[in-house]
């Protein structure tokens, strides 16, 4: 995904969370949390999915719409 649009989600995605919007409600898509948010390539981060670890961290929750994942900005 290009820089601009990841940015531009991102904007979005905290612009709600300012307004008033519940962190829970406000998903992000995989390419907007890695590396963007968490310093870990997207493919670390579908490794982690299967083994729950993440740098030796917990991973953070995702939830699946479809054949996309999303995070929650409250799990990220």
């Amino acid at each position: 995904m290009p820089k601009k649009k990841i940015e531009g989600i991102l904007d979005n995605a905290f612009r709600l969370y300012h307004q008033g919007y519940s962190p829970e409600l406000i998903e992000l898509p995989e390419s907007a949390v890695f590396p963007s948010l968490i310093p870990a390539a997207p493919s670390t981060a579908r490794k982690s999915r299967v083994t729950g670890l993440l740098l030796g961290e917990p991973a953070p929750r995702f939830v699946r719409r479809g054949r996309n994942v999303r995070y929650r900005l409250s799990d990220v």
